[in-house]
């Protein structure tokens, strides 16, 4: 019969060194591992520039009056990677000092027909864009696009008195590896 070797503490620290050289060596040495973790923890930067801002109440007789906002927007990416999107956007308003949340791109075409102004209900019509615009949009670096953004609020949460006095929106976009970016838009 054989023997039973035991491995002395020489013996698996060396095998260990071999495993981490072995890893390094396949990874493109230290630039790769280097490589390695800037993929992994890198993201892009955006920037968030609120150029415009309608708001108000819209709603038939029929219906019950709903609070709106209608958010233009410069996204700009100021990071090293492509910003792709996905799913809807998030709206909230800043009521009172309370975050109320809206709900993007799901008006109903009878409600849009409520809003007295016919420029920004043929605005709001060209916003309900399809989700494969939102799924599929991609901000490369250096660059910057401009989206409206239309939030209703489905809840009755706010008076249509109290959106057109809200000084403050947070817009938030996630990407697809399902990180948030989330910033503060004011109006000045």
């Amino acid at each position: 019969m054989g023997k039973i070797i035991n491995k002395t503490k020489m013996q698996k620290t060396t095998g260990i060194i071999a495993w981490i050289a072995l890893i390094i060596s396949l990874t493109g040495g230290v630039p790769g591992i280097i490589s390695a973790v800037k993929f992994f923890t890198e993201k892009p930067k955006l920037n968030f520039m609120l150029r415009n801002l309608y708001c108000g109440g819209i709603g038939t007789e029929k219906q019950s009056i709903k609070s709106f906002a209608l958010l233009i927007l410069t996204i700009g990416n100021e990071g090293h990677l492509n910003f792709k999107r996905l799913g809807n956007p998030i709206i909230e308003a800043n009521i009172k000092g309370e975050w109320v949340k809206f709900q993007v791109n799901g008006t109903s075409n009878e409600m849009i027909e409520g809003i007295p102004d016919d420029g920004i209900r043929n605005i709001i019509k060209m916003v309900k864009v399809p989700d494969y615009y939102w799924n599929n949009l991609v901000i490369p670096p250096n660059e910057s696009i401009d989206v409206f953004l239309f939030g209703l609020d489905n809840l009755n949460k706010v008076s249509p008195d109290e959106i057109r006095s809200t000084l403050k929106y947070r817009v938030t976009l996630r990407d697809v590896k399902n990180r948030k970016y989330s910033q503060i838009v004011e109006i000045r």
